[in-house]
């Protein structure tokens, strides 16, 4: 990621300790999942700031497990030496999600950290504009990947009616089904400010490793150029909704 000049997003869920990838990411934000044990939670938050981690990342979808079929047909599995390094071992009895958090559980949030507060997981323009008023300096317009709700729209057709809503009061970024530069394209030009990569990463990594993801990125941007020349956009701000079909209905 520093190599290629971006963003690091390290999730809380990650195979590798927070401490490990501070000296290695220029810029990294921790992914967040606020578990039932305040004090666990407020541990992985201390430990990401004292670690000059830029952003958390709060995940908002995912105070439920969604009911994943193929997860439940795949059944349990030896995953190895590869464990969840940022919990304990072993994890504690009674460790999961946290159900019960409201908008109100940002007040605490705030109280334990100076690091920017990032929500990820915003589909609605109700809770976007929520958000506004909460003063949340970003949002992550996302699906959580599919992997939660079933039928739900696509991060892409949430993004426009949450651009007009926030109206420029904060940054927007969206993920959930980046797979190629064009997407970048369709999402800056429906507003977003950035996007952001998930399975493509994993995907790199078992191809060809650190040269495979470096050679993604390298790709996704490539992609992103040509469109935008095609396009007639000769700068990110020139990119705008005038380059995107409206849907046909």
């Amino acid at each position: 990621a520093t190599k290629a000049g971006t963003v690091m997003m390290l999730s809380t869920s990650s195979s590798v300790r927070l401490e490990e990838l501070s000296p290695l990411a220029e810029n990294r934000w921790l992914q967040l999942y606020w578990m039932n044990d305040r004090a666990f939670t407020l541990d992985l938050v201390q430990r990401a700031e004292a670690h000059n981690y830029q952003a958390i990342a709060l995940t908002v979808d995912y105070s439920a497990l969604g009911w994943r079929e193929a997860e439940k047909r795949l059944g349990d599995w030896d995953t190895g030496d590869v464990v969840q390094a940022n919990f304990p071992t072993p994890v504690p009895d009674g460790l999961a999600l946290d159900s019960t958090i409201t908008w109100r559980s940002l007040d605490w949030l705030r109280s334990v950290t100076s690091m920017p507060i990032i929500l990820k997981g915003i589909l609605s323009v109700a809770d976007a504009k929520i958000a506004v008023e909460e003063e949340i300096p970003a949002i992550i317009v996302s699906t959580h990947g599919g992997r939660q709700l079933d039928y739900l729209m696509a991060s892409l057709d949430a993004l426009p009616p949450i651009v007009d809503a926030v109206a420029g009061r904060m940054e927007i970024y969206l993920d959930s089904g980046v797979r190629r530069g064009t997407d970048v394209l369709k999402a800056l030009a429906l507003g977003a400010n950035a996007a952001i990569i998930g399975r493509p990463v994993h995907w790199a990594l078992g191809a060809g490793g650190e040269a495979g993801l470096l050679r993604l990125l390298a790709i996704m941007n490539g992609e992103l150029m040509s469109a935008m020349a095609l396009c007639g956009a000769t700068s990110i701000s020139a990119v705008n909704r005038s380059i995107v079909a409206p849907r046909p209905r």
